[in-house]
């Protein structure tokens, strides 16, 4: 199996809608990040589509998107 590429996407700017501009100064990967209740995701540059990027702050942090079947918790 051969090891993705991974890139640090950092924070760049906030807009008065409250949306976020996200960056990688490695691939030039951009895109807007919203949050909920109307979570968005709008990509401006793709960059290297085949890296994974991650990155954060605030002690919040994102990685690579998994999608699949919910989990149901185990109760005691």
């Amino acid at each position: 199996m051969s090891e993705q590429p991974r890139h640090e996407m950092q924070f760049k700017t906030n807009y008065s809608s409250g949306a976020e501009l996200w960056y990688c100064p490695t691939c030039g990967r951009q895109f807007l990040l919203s949050y909920p209740p109307g979570y968005k995701k709008i990509i401006l540059d793709a960059g290297d589509e085949s890296a994974i990027h991650s990155g954060g702050k605030g002690g919040l942090s994102m990685g690579q998107l998994q999608i699949g079947d919910v989990e149901e918790p185990e109760l005691p």
